[in-house]
């Protein structure tokens, strides 16, 4: 049940990108299922901060290692980005 929805929601927001969609502010219609440990700490599930959770979880390794590089390098680009709007919490850092 949470790899079904992880692939349909990743499939989901590549199928947004891949048509010019907008990510930053939108709630997801097809969202992952996450573990309790991150609903405890307020993650919604319809957010793309949950979506990059899930991809941490499916790709460890070096290909996780590259995105979450080039994703604090695009963070750090863009300092006036509020990172709210893509539904990180405040100590994001700590679980990506």
């Amino acid at each position: 049940m949470y790899l079904e929805s992880w692939i349909e929601n990743l499939s989901y927001i590549r199928n947004i990108c891949a048509h010019y969609g907008r990510l930053y502010g939108a709630k997801l219609t097809k969202t992952p299922k996450l573990y309790k440990e991150y609903l405890r700490q307020g993650i919604s599930n319809n957010t793309i901060f949950a979506s990059i959770i899930n991809l941490k979880i499916l790709a460890e390794g070096d290909y996780y290692d590259k995105f979450h590089t080039d994703l604090l390098e695009l963070i750090n680009k863009y300092p006036s980005v509020e990172l709210k709007y893509l539904g990180f919490i405040e100590k994001w850092a700590n679980i990506i």
